[in-house]
């Protein structure tokens, strides 16, 4: 019986440092600082601008079919990633991005490492980190959106799934127009 116990004993005493302090609002908030949340969203916008003038592009060159774009064709490309960026803008400034923010880092990490997280953030190479992620992100992006557009088998699949995606629509029953019934005097 007495080894019953302190069996129990040591379970119940592992399964609580099994369990990781969840992230409190202190740390939560003094790590949103020094991540500069704001800042770094802002500059994302900021640097987005490539990359929805580039899809403006290659908008304009599907609808249009032109390889090489007009003067009008470029004006329109240049007014639709404007149209995006501000769209876009707004969008977020609508959102609180802190509280978002927040709330993530209150869902994924535990106190021990957002503790973690700010120690490093408040060294110089932290916050040397920090700075550049956004410029990473945008490069990556960029990359990326140049070599799926420079990639003429990218095309060729879009297409295909494109025509796929119609096929299935294809088959589906269109809902029946409401009849207008007769107007009562």
């Amino acid at each position: 019986m007495l080894k019953k116990i302190v069996l129990f004993g040591l379970i119940s005493l592992n399964m609580a440092h099994a369990f990781a302090a969840p992230a409190t609002e202190v740390s939560v908030q003094k790590a949103l600082k020094l991540t500069n949340i704001n800042d770094v969203v802002s500059q994302s916008i900021q640097s987005s601008q490539t990359v929805l003038t580039s899809q403006s592009v290659q908008l304009v060159r599907q609808y249009t079919g032109h390889n090489v774009l007009t003067t009008q064709d470029n004006q329109a490309a240049q007014q639709i990633a404007q149209v995006l960026y501000n769209n876009t803008n707004s969008i977020l400034k609508d959102l609180n991005i802190q509280q978002i923010a927040g709330d993530v880092y209150r869902r994924y990490y535990t106190e021990e490492e957002l503790k973690a997280y700010i120690k490093f953030l408040e060294t110089p190479e932290g916050q040397s980190i920090n700075r550049k992620l956004p410029l990473i992100t945008q490069n990556v992006t960029q990359d990326v959106v140049k070599r799926l557009q420079s990639n003429p088998d990218v095309k060729t699949r879009r297409e295909q799934s494109n025509q796929q995606v119609k096929d299935i629509l294809s088959k589906l029953p269109k809902a029946q127009p409401a009849a207008v019934a007769p107007a009562k005097s």
